[in-house]
C-alpha cells in the first residue's frame, strides 16, 4: 500500500518534469521563430537598401554621362569657334594686305 501512494507522487513528479521540459522546448521554439522573423526583416531591409544604392548609382551615373556629353559639346563648340575665329583673321590679314601695297625691299 506504501508503494501506490508514491506512485503518485512519482506520476506528479513526471508530469511536472514533462511539463518543464514542454514549456523549455515550446520558449527556446519561439526563439527560433523570433530570430528566424528578425533574419527575415533583416535580410528585406538589407535588399531595399541594395536596391536603393543601385538606383543612387544608376542615376549618379546617368547624371555623369550627361554631364561628360555636355562637356564634350562645350569643346566641340569651343574648337569651331576658334576654328571661326582663326578663318576670320586670315580673311581680314588677306584683305589688309590686298589694301595696303606691298613693301618692297628698297622701302624697308
Amino acid at each position: 500500500m506504501c508503494l501506490g501512494r508514491y506512485d503518485g507522487e512519482k506520476r506528479t513528479a513526471l508530469k511536472a518534469e514533462k511539463a518543464k521540459k514542454d514549456a523549455a522546448a515550446t520558449k527556446t521554439e519561439q526563439e527560433r521563430r523570433d530570430l528566424e522573423e528578425k533574419l527575415a526583416k533583416a535580410t528585406i531591409n538589407f535588399e531595399k537598401a541594395a536596391i536603393g544604392s543601385k538606383k543612387k548609382m544608376t542615376r549618379l551615373e546617368d547624371e555623369n554621362e550627361k554631364a561628360r556629353q555636355k562637356e564634350q559639346v562645350r569643346m566641340m563648340l569651343l574648337w569651331h569657334m576658334n576654328l571661326y575665329n582663326i578663318t576670320l583673321w586670315v580673311y581680314f590679314i588677306r584683305k589688309r594686305r590686298k589694301s595696303f601695297p606691298r613693301r618692297t625691299r628698297s622701302s624697308r
